[in-house]
């Protein structure tokens, strides 16, 4: 059987060891690690980010394990479960703030103003930003709702 899909030797002993101290966790990582990260890579371009959602992963592994029941199915199914959620959700909340982003929202406002009035707008927008983002969230929620909605104070 090829290495990359074996199950690791004594792998319910492993298993159990690390449930009752975390150090013996390491001989489950190092095992399955290459095919985490190869997975999570395929799935997210970015070699920072995939290396981020590995650990991520491996983080989550970790602190669930005690709840991995053998009965229930394979430790690779449950192990690949999470990373599976893990990019799932990293893909999502990516989804969200793209489709957010406040940069987009600035360039769709301008009506193309000349190179140097859009630089003077961007850096006093940049400056309000930096203001805003120290005054209390109730104080920067009212300013959203006021200029961001339109909504009237009244």
């Amino acid at each position: 059987m090829d290495k990359s899909v074996a199950i690791l030797p004594n792998e319910i002993l492993h298993i159990n060891l690390a449930k009752e101290e975390p150090s013996a966790f390491a001989v489950i990582y190092e095992h399955y690690f290459p095919r985490v990260y190869n997975y999570i890579r395929y799935r997210i371009k970015d070699p920072d980010i995939s290396d981020d959602l590995t650990a991520d992963t491996f983080e989550a592994i970790l602190a669930n394990i005690r709840s991995y029941q053998s009965e229930k199915g394979l430790f690779v199914t449950w192990a690949f479960t999470i990373a599976r959620n893990t990019v799932n959700n990293s893909l999502r909340k990516q989804r969200f703030r793209n489709w957010f982003s406040i940069d987009i929202a600035r360039n769709k406002a301008s009506s193309e103003p000349e190179p140097e009035q859009y630089h003077l707008e961007n850096e006093m927008q940049t400056e309000l930003l930096v203001a805003i983002a120290q005054l209390n969230i109730h104080d920067q929620d009212l300013l959203a709702l006021k200029f961001g909605a339109g909504l009237s104070s009244s």
